[in-house]
C-alpha cells in the first residue's frame, strides 16, 4: 500500500496500491501540475492501471488538463467529474482544488465507458456506459459511474438502476457537481470532456469490497403529501404551493433551504415503516410556488422536512465507514472511496474532516481514502441490496484484494 503522507507504520504487503495527489493552489494550472508531481513521486516509475480525476475548479481548461494527464501517465484509463469539493487522506477536505487518485495493481484491469444523452433516455445512457462489450461478466467486480449533475437530478436514476440488468454487479459513484451553482457539470472519460452524460469504469479481477451509506438528518414537523409534481419539480404539497411548505419553517428565498432536505417515505404508513431517503431543494420560485428537488418526486408521496445536526451527520458518516469495513469480506482492505453530499460540508463547517476520522484512528494501520462532494451518492446499503441514488448522504466503499 502506498500513499504520500501518513502511511501505516507496518504496511500490509499488497499488489494493490493507491497513489494520491491533491492541490488547492489558487492557479488552476499550478494545482494540476502539483497534484501530478505528487503522483509521479508516489508512483516511483510504475504505471497506473487507472486515474481518477476530480475537481471543483469550474473555470479551468478541463480539456487541457485531460491532455496533460494523458501525456504524464502513459494514457492510462481515466474517469472523473467536476464536484462540489474534494477530500482525501493526503490533505483532507478542500475546495477549488484538484484531486488525483491512481490505482496500481498486478491483478486488476479497468475499462471505461460513456453514455448519453442522460436527459432524454437515462436507461439507454447507463446501458451504453456500462456495456460489457466482449468482456466476461464474471470478471467484473463492480462499476463506478459519474452522472451529469443537472440532468441527473431530473431523471429517475433509481428506476434506471433497478431496470438495468446488471446481473448482480454493483454500481457505485455519484452525481457530478459545480460547487453549489446548479448550472453546468462535467464528466471525464479518458480524454473526453462530457456533459449530459454518464462516465463509467469497470473493475475486473479479484477485487473485494464492502459498502454502506448513512445520512444523519432527522424529520420534524407536520407530514405532507405531494399532490402535484412533474419529474423533480414539485408544484403542490397538501394542495398548496410547495414553496410554502418549506417557507413555513424557513426564511423565504434562502440558500439555507439546501440544508433542510425533505424526508421522502418509502411507504404510505411511516408510523409503522419509518424508512425514508432524502431529497434536497436545489432551485425554486417563490412567486410561482414550485420547488425543484435533487431527484424525481412522485405524486402522493409522503414527505417531512428534516433538520441537520453536526453530531448526527458525523455519527452517520462514522456508521457508514464502520459498516463498510465490517462488510468487507477479506482481512486486509487497502483503500476506501467515499462520496459525501454537497451540503454536508456547509453544515459541518470546520468539523468537515471529522467525517473521515474512522479511517485515521482506532485501527492498527491507516486506511487511505479519497472522494468528492456530490449532488447525489450512488451506493449499495450492503452486499445484499441493489444500488440506490442517495442525497445528502455519506457513502463508503472499502476496497482490497485479500
Amino acid at each position: 500500500m502506498t500513499i504520500l503522507k501518513g502511511g501505516p507504520k507496518e504496511p500490509h504487503t499488497s499488489m494493490m496500491q493507491l497513489i494520491l495527489g491533491q492541490s488547492d493552489d489558487i492557479d488552476p494550472s499550478a494545482a494540476m501540475h502539483k497534484a501530478m508531481e505528487q503522483c509521479l513521486q508516489g508512483l516511483n516509475g510504475k504505471t497506473p492501471n487507472v486515474i481518477f480525476f476530480f475537481t471543483s475548479i469550474m473555470d479551468m481548461d478541463h480539456q487541457a488538463a485531460l491532455d496533460t494527464l494523458k501525456d504524464g501517465f502513459s494514457g492510462a484509463p481515466l474517469i472523473g467529474c467536476t464536484t462540489a469539493g474534494e477530500f482525501s487522506s493526503l490533505m483532507g477536505s478542500t475546495e477549488d482544488s484538484v484531486l488525483l487518485a491512481l490505482i496500481c495493481s498486478d491483478t486488476l484491469s479497468f475499462w471505461t465507458g460513456k453514455g448519453y444523452p442522460l436527459s432524454s433516455d437515462p436507461n439507454a445512457a447507463l446501458r451504453q456506459a456500462l456495456s460489457r462489450k466482449k468482456k466476461k461478466k464474471a470478471d467484473i467486480a463492480l462499476y463506478l459511474s459519474f452522472l451529469d449533475g443537472i440532468q441527473g437530478l431530473k431523471v429517475s436514476i433509481n428506476d434506471t438502476l433497478n431496470q438495468f440488468p446488471f446481473q448482480g454487479i454493483p454500481v457505485f459513484g455519484g452525481i457530478s457537481g459545480d460547487k453549489l451553482c446548479f448550472t453546468n457539470t462535467l464528466q471525464f472519460k479518458d480524454q473526453e470532456v462530457l456533459t449530459d452524460a454518464v462516465a463509467s469504469i469497470a473493475a475486473q479481477g479479484p477485487l473485494l469490497y464492502g459498502s454502506s451509506s448513512a445520512h444523519g438528518w432527522q424529520p420534524i414537523g407536520r407530514m405532507g403529501v405531494v399532490t402535484h409534481a412533474i419529474g423533480n419539480v414539485v408544484y403542490e404539497i397538501n394542495f398548496k404551493p410547495a414553496f410554502s411548505f418549506l417557507s413555513y419553517y424557513l426564511q423565504e428565498d434562502s440558500r439555507e433551504f439546501l440544508q433542510f432536505p425533505l424526508a421522502v417515505y418509502r411507504t404510505p404508513q411511516p408510523e409503522y415503516y419509518p424508512d425514508y431517503y432524502l431529497r434536497y431543494p436545489c432551485t425554486w420560485n417563490a412567486k410561482e410556488g414550485w420547488v425543484a428537488f435533487s431527484g424525481q418526486m412522485l405524486k402522493e408521496t409522503l414527505v417531512r422536512i428534516t433538520i441537520p445536526g453536526r453530531r448526527q451527520l458525523i455519527s452517520a458518516a462514522h456508521t457508514a465507514i464502520e459498516q463498510a469495513i465490517a462488510n468487507y469480506p477479506g482481512k486486509n482492505p487497502v483503500m476506501a472511496f467515499c462520496v459525501s453530499g454537497a451540503v454536508r460540508p456547509q453544515v459541518l463547517g470546520s468539523l468537515r474532516n471529522h467525517e473521515f476520522s474512522p479511517f485515521m484512528s482506532g485501527r492498527k494501520t491507516l486506511l487511505p481514502y479519497f472522494g468528492f462532494y456530490s449532488f447525489g451518492e450512488i451506493s449499495t446499503a450492503s452486499r445484499q441490496t441493489a444500488s440506490f441514488c442517495h442525497c445528502s448522504s455519506f457513502t463508503a466503499l472499502v476496497l482490497g484484494e485479500d
